[in-house]
Protein backbone atom coordinates (compact mmCIF):
# COMPACT_ATOMS: atom_id res chain seq x y z
CA UNK A 1 0.00 0.00 0.00
CA UNK A 2 1.09 3.48 -0.84
CA UNK A 3 0.17 6.27 0.73
CA UNK A 4 -1.27 9.32 -1.08
CA UNK A 5 -4.68 14.20 -0.69
CA UNK A 6 -8.28 14.85 -0.14
CA UNK A 7 -11.36 13.45 1.71
CA UNK A 8 -13.60 15.31 3.70
CA UNK A 9 -16.96 15.04 4.54
CA UNK A 10 -18.83 12.22 6.02
CA UNK A 11 -20.93 8.88 5.41
CA UNK A 12 -23.43 9.73 7.78
CA UNK A 13 -20.95 8.22 10.66
CA UNK A 14 -20.48 10.61 13.62
CA UNK A 15 -16.83 12.85 13.56
CA UNK A 16 -15.05 11.29 16.56
CA UNK A 17 -12.14 11.67 14.87
CA UNK A 18 -12.50 14.51 12.81
CA UNK A 19 -9.17 15.57 13.36
CA UNK A 20 -7.16 13.06 13.02
CA UNK A 21 -9.31 11.10 10.05
CA UNK A 22 -7.38 10.46 6.75
CA UNK A 23 -4.85 8.31 5.09
CA UNK A 24 -1.36 8.35 6.78
CA UNK A 25 1.82 6.49 5.41
CA UNK A 26 5.62 6.01 7.20
CA UNK A 27 8.54 4.13 8.98
CA UNK A 28 8.05 2.42 12.36
CA UNK A 29 11.29 2.71 14.73
CA UNK A 30 11.43 -0.76 14.61
CA UNK A 31 11.88 -0.21 10.75
CA UNK A 32 8.67 -1.73 9.62
CA UNK A 33 6.63 0.76 7.23
CA UNK A 34 2.79 1.27 8.57
CA UNK A 35 0.20 2.24 6.74
CA UNK A 36 -2.50 3.86 8.81
CA UNK A 37 -6.80 4.70 7.67
CA UNK A 38 -8.26 6.55 10.17
CA UNK A 39 -11.91 6.91 9.91
CA UNK A 40 -14.29 10.00 10.81
CA UNK A 41 -15.91 7.63 13.76
CA UNK A 42 -12.39 6.87 14.93
CA UNK A 43 -12.00 3.26 13.94
CA UNK A 44 -8.47 2.63 12.56
CA UNK A 45 -6.57 -0.05 10.69
CA UNK A 46 -2.50 0.14 10.80
CA UNK A 47 -1.01 -2.26 8.21
CA UNK A 48 2.96 -3.01 8.83
CA UNK A 49 4.83 -4.64 6.53
CA UNK A 50 8.88 -5.80 6.90
CA UNK A 51 10.82 -7.56 4.57
CA UNK A 52 8.73 -7.24 1.64
CA UNK A 53 5.93 -8.55 3.09
CA UNK A 54 2.27 -7.98 4.81
CA UNK A 55 3.32 -9.29 8.75
CA UNK A 56 0.00 -7.78 10.03
CA UNK A 57 -2.42 -5.00 11.28
CA UNK A 58 -3.69 -3.07 14.41
CA UNK A 59 -7.59 -2.56 14.01
CA UNK A 60 -9.14 -0.62 16.81
CA UNK A 61 -11.31 2.47 17.85
CA UNK A 62 -10.11 5.80 18.65
CA UNK A 63 -11.04 9.05 20.64
CA UNK A 64 -9.16 12.45 19.75
CA UNK A 65 -9.12 14.55 22.98
CA UNK A 66 -7.71 18.74 21.52
CA UNK A 67 -4.70 16.72 19.44
CA UNK A 68 -4.77 13.64 20.78
CA UNK A 69 -5.58 10.27 19.31
CA UNK A 70 -5.60 7.59 21.76
CA UNK A 71 -7.08 3.59 21.97
CA UNK A 72 -6.26 1.50 24.67
CA UNK A 73 -7.86 -1.75 23.44
CA UNK A 74 -6.95 -2.29 20.24
CA UNK A 75 -5.97 -5.68 18.52
CA UNK A 76 -2.68 -6.61 16.98
CA UNK A 77 -3.52 -9.48 14.16
CA UNK A 78 -0.04 -10.94 13.59
CA UNK A 79 0.42 -13.33 10.96
CA UNK A 80 4.22 -14.02 10.79
CA UNK A 81 3.96 -16.04 13.87
CA UNK A 82 0.31 -16.25 14.13
CA UNK A 83 -1.12 -14.48 16.91
CA UNK A 84 -4.18 -11.68 18.30
CA UNK A 85 -2.96 -9.85 21.04
CA UNK A 86 -3.80 -6.25 22.46
CA UNK A 87 -2.32 -3.31 20.93
CA UNK A 88 -2.55 0.31 21.76
CA UNK A 89 -1.96 3.58 20.50
CA UNK A 90 -1.27 6.79 21.80
CA UNK A 91 -0.80 9.67 19.31
CA UNK A 92 -0.92 13.59 18.67
CA UNK A 93 -2.09 14.41 15.29
CA UNK A 94 -1.49 17.57 13.27
CA UNK A 95 -4.67 18.06 10.66
CA UNK A 96 -3.59 16.64 7.10
CA UNK A 97 -0.51 16.83 8.40
CA UNK A 98 0.72 14.11 10.45
CA UNK A 99 0.64 11.76 12.83
CA UNK A 100 3.22 10.56 15.51
CA UNK A 101 3.25 8.44 18.83
CA UNK A 102 3.68 5.03 20.55
CA UNK A 103 1.73 1.65 18.98
CA UNK A 104 1.85 -1.08 20.32
CA UNK A 105 2.46 -4.37 17.86
CA UNK A 106 4.34 -7.56 17.08
CA UNK A 107 4.76 -7.68 20.83
CA UNK A 108 7.02 -4.33 21.60
CA UNK A 109 6.19 -0.54 21.56
CA UNK A 110 7.25 1.34 18.68
CA UNK A 111 7.05 4.84 18.22
CA UNK A 112 5.98 6.59 15.01
CA UNK A 113 5.55 9.63 12.76
CA UNK A 114 3.61 9.04 9.74
CA UNK A 115 2.63 11.69 7.16
CA UNK A 116 -0.58 12.65 6.07
CA UNK A 117 -0.54 11.67 1.86
CA UNK A 118 -4.14 10.71 1.07
CA UNK A 119 -4.54 10.25 -2.88
CA UNK A 120 -8.24 10.69 -4.57
CA UNK A 121 -10.39 8.03 -4.71
CA UNK A 122 -10.14 4.81 -6.97
CA UNK A 123 -13.88 4.90 -8.36
CA UNK A 124 -13.68 2.80 -11.45
CA UNK A 125 -12.90 -0.57 -8.96
CA UNK A 126 -15.47 -2.97 -11.61
CA UNK A 127 -13.28 -5.75 -12.84
CA UNK A 128 -12.03 -9.50 -12.20
CA UNK A 129 -9.47 -9.88 -8.88
CA UNK A 130 -6.95 -12.84 -8.15
CA UNK A 131 -7.44 -12.88 -4.27
CA UNK A 132 -5.71 -13.91 -0.95
CA UNK A 133 -7.27 -13.77 2.53
CA UNK A 134 -5.01 -14.44 5.02
CA UNK A 135 -7.12 -15.31 8.07
CA UNK A 136 -6.90 -15.56 11.54
CA UNK A 137 -9.41 -16.61 13.96
CA UNK A 138 -9.42 -16.91 17.82
CA UNK A 139 -6.99 -19.56 19.15
CA UNK A 140 -5.17 -19.06 16.82
CA UNK A 141 -5.90 -20.51 13.90
CA UNK A 142 -4.86 -19.26 11.04
CA UNK A 143 -5.10 -20.42 7.04
CA UNK A 144 -4.94 -18.86 3.66
CA UNK A 145 -7.73 -18.83 1.02
CA UNK A 146 -6.71 -18.57 -2.61
CA UNK A 147 -9.39 -17.50 -5.67
CA UNK A 148 -10.89 -15.07 -8.04
CA UNK A 149 -13.56 -12.28 -7.30
CA UNK A 150 -15.71 -10.42 -9.54
CA UNK A 151 -16.29 -6.90 -8.49
CA UNK A 152 -19.07 -5.02 -10.22
CA UNK A 153 -19.29 -1.26 -11.34
CA UNK A 154 -21.77 -0.82 -7.89
CA UNK A 155 -19.41 -2.60 -5.80
CA UNK A 156 -20.84 -6.06 -5.43
CA UNK A 157 -18.51 -8.79 -4.32
CA UNK A 158 -18.49 -12.64 -5.58
CA UNK A 159 -16.47 -15.56 -6.25
CA UNK A 160 -15.26 -18.42 -5.37
CA UNK A 161 -11.84 -20.02 -3.43
CA UNK A 162 -10.02 -23.12 -4.27
CA UNK A 163 -10.69 -23.67 -0.64
CA UNK A 164 -14.56 -24.13 -1.24
CA UNK A 165 -15.60 -20.42 -0.16
CA UNK A 166 -18.04 -18.62 -2.01
CA UNK A 167 -17.65 -15.78 -1.21
CA UNK A 168 -20.02 -12.33 -1.37
CA UNK A 169 -20.14 -9.06 0.06
CA UNK A 170 -20.01 -4.96 -1.24
CA UNK A 171 -17.29 -2.12 -1.76
CA UNK A 172 -18.89 1.27 -1.04
CA UNK A 173 -17.09 4.78 -1.60
CA UNK A 174 -17.48 6.18 2.39
CA UNK A 175 -17.28 9.81 1.87
CA UNK A 176 -15.52 10.45 5.15
CA UNK A 177 -11.38 9.14 3.78
CA UNK A 178 -11.02 7.70 0.08
CA UNK A 179 -11.62 4.23 0.73
CA UNK A 180 -14.23 1.70 0.63
CA UNK A 181 -16.36 0.21 3.12
CA UNK A 182 -15.71 -3.56 2.72
CA UNK A 183 -18.19 -6.18 3.38
CA UNK A 184 -17.28 -9.70 2.97
CA UNK A 185 -19.41 -13.09 3.47
CA UNK A 186 -18.17 -16.53 3.43
CA UNK A 187 -20.26 -19.45 3.33
CA UNK A 188 -19.72 -23.32 1.98
CA UNK A 189 -19.30 -26.83 3.74
CA UNK A 190 -15.64 -27.19 2.93
CA UNK A 191 -14.90 -23.43 3.60
CA UNK A 192 -12.43 -23.43 7.20
CA UNK A 193 -15.08 -20.68 8.29
CA UNK A 194 -18.12 -19.30 7.75
CA UNK A 195 -18.76 -16.01 8.94
CA UNK A 196 -19.28 -12.10 8.03
CA UNK A 197 -16.98 -9.19 8.67
CA UNK A 198 -17.13 -5.79 7.81
CA UNK A 199 -13.94 -3.25 7.08
CA UNK A 200 -12.71 -1.49 4.80
CA UNK A 201 -10.96 -1.85 0.89
CA UNK A 202 -8.20 0.36 -0.53
CA UNK A 203 -7.95 0.24 -4.07
CA UNK A 204 -4.82 1.69 -6.06
CA UNK A 205 -3.87 1.78 -9.29
CA UNK A 206 -0.08 0.47 -10.51
CA UNK A 207 1.32 1.67 -13.38
CA UNK A 208 4.44 -0.55 -15.10
CA UNK A 209 6.46 -0.50 -17.90
CA UNK A 210 4.29 -2.20 -20.17
CA UNK A 211 0.59 -2.00 -18.70
CA UNK A 212 -1.46 -0.82 -16.10
CA UNK A 213 -3.80 -2.95 -13.15
CA UNK A 214 -5.83 -2.15 -9.76
CA UNK A 215 -4.51 -3.39 -6.30
CA UNK A 216 -7.45 -3.88 -3.83
CA UNK A 217 -5.76 -4.11 0.00
CA UNK A 218 -8.71 -5.28 2.87
CA UNK A 219 -8.68 -5.30 5.94
CA UNK A 220 -12.44 -7.25 8.10
CA UNK A 221 -12.81 -7.53 11.49
CA UNK A 222 -14.86 -9.25 13.81
CA UNK A 223 -16.95 -7.02 16.68
CA UNK A 224 -14.84 -9.11 18.92
CA UNK A 225 -11.95 -8.46 17.12
CA UNK A 226 -11.60 -12.33 17.57
CA UNK A 227 -11.39 -13.19 13.60
CA UNK A 228 -9.56 -10.72 11.06
CA UNK A 229 -8.98 -11.23 7.67
CA UNK A 230 -5.88 -9.34 5.56
CA UNK A 231 -7.32 -9.31 1.86
CA UNK A 232 -4.67 -8.73 -1.04
CA UNK A 233 -6.46 -8.65 -4.72
CA UNK A 234 -4.86 -8.12 -8.17
CA UNK A 235 -7.15 -7.10 -11.13
CA UNK A 236 -6.19 -9.36 -14.32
Amino acid sequence: VTGCGGGGGSDGTSSAAEKTQGIYGGIASTGESLATFVLSDGRFWILYQGNGSQRGFVYGNGTENGTAFTAISAADFHFEPAAITPSALTATVQTKSSLAGTLRFNGQDATFNVLYNEPPLVSNIGGTYQIVISALTDGVETFTLVGNLTVSSSGAISGMTAEGCTVSGSAKPRGDINVHSLSLTLTGTLCPVNVSLDGIAYFEELNVPTSSTRQMTGFSTSAASDIGFLVSALAF
